[in-house]
This record gives C-alpha cells, sequence and structure tokens, in this order.
C-alpha cells in the first residue's frame, strides 16, 4: 500500500513539474509576425489609406477664415458663415479626448504606425520591387 502511495506521489510529482507550457500563455491581443508575411504588410499598408482625411469634414474652412487646423463644436461651418465665431464657441483642438476634435493624437499615432513599418520593412524578406512599392505607399500617407 506504500508503495502505491508514494508512487502515485512521484507520478504526479513528474506530470506537475514536467510540463511548464500550461503557464506559457503567448498574449492574444497582439499581432505577431506581420512584417514576415508580404500578404498581412500589404494589409497594414492598406489600412493605412484610412487615416487620410477627407476635406468634406472640414467644411473648407481656408476659404472661410484663418483656422484652417481647427474644427468647431457648435454649429461647424455655420457658426463661421453667420460670424458667430467667439473665443467661448471655438474648440480646444488637441486638449479633449472626444474623436471629433483629438485629431492630432489619431494623426500622431498614425505617423507612430507608418514609422514602425519603416523599422521592420528593412529586415523582411519580400522582393525589392513590392518593399519599394509599399514603402512609397506609406511616404505618400506620412506626407
Amino acid at each position: 500500500m506504500k508503495k502505491i502511495k508514494y508512487l502515485s506521489i512521484l507520478i504526479t510529482l513528474v506530470v506537475f513539474t514536467g510540463c511548464h507550457d500550461i503557464l506559457d500563455i503567448e498574449p492574444k491581443d497582439r499581432i505577431t509576425g506581420i512584417w514576415a508575411n508580404e500578404a498581412l504588410v500589404e494589409s497594414y499598408v492598406n489600412g493605412m489609406y484610412n487615416s487620410l482625411q477627407h476635406g468634406f469634414s472640414e467644411a473648407l474652412w481656408g476659404s472661410l477664415t484663418d483656422e484652417l487646423h481647427d474644427v468647431h463644436n457648435n454649429g461647424g461651418a455655420w457658426t463661421v458663415q453667420r460670424g458667430e465665431l467667439t473665443s467661448d464657441n471655438i474648440s480646444t483642438l488637441g486638449t479633449t479626448t472626444t474623436p471629433y476634435v483629438n485629431k492630432w493624437g489619431y494623426a500622431y499615432a498614425r505617423i507612430r504606425d507608418i514609422n514602425e513599418f519603416f523599422e521592420e520593412i528593412e529586415s523582411s524578406d519580400f522582393e525589392e520591387e513590392i518593399r519599394d512599392r509599399l514603402k512609397g505607399e506609406m511616404k505618400f500617407i506620412r506626407a
């Protein structure tokens, strides 16, 4: 009976100490290996086009006022067109966390993503023609 008890304890110890894979958990919230796969890098570059802002949400501020960079919360372009733009209703661009007016944070996040692309693309083993095309596209988006 003692032999069975000691044998079961020994087997249990061997089983639990011999397997470390259970404790090695890969993070599921990160994309890894993207820079080794041409299709994933192509998707990454194509996704950056989404960061380009169209001019229609800005209501052609350049033709209305010297506030070329601003987006107003209270009425948009109509505030300027009606002559109601004051220091009270101008947005505090860059000091808020709302996605509507925090375009500087969004813009710098995209620049950071593009810079990461330039750091990682050099270590890829893609054809030079494909690598040059992707780098050209990212330079265009960053500009």
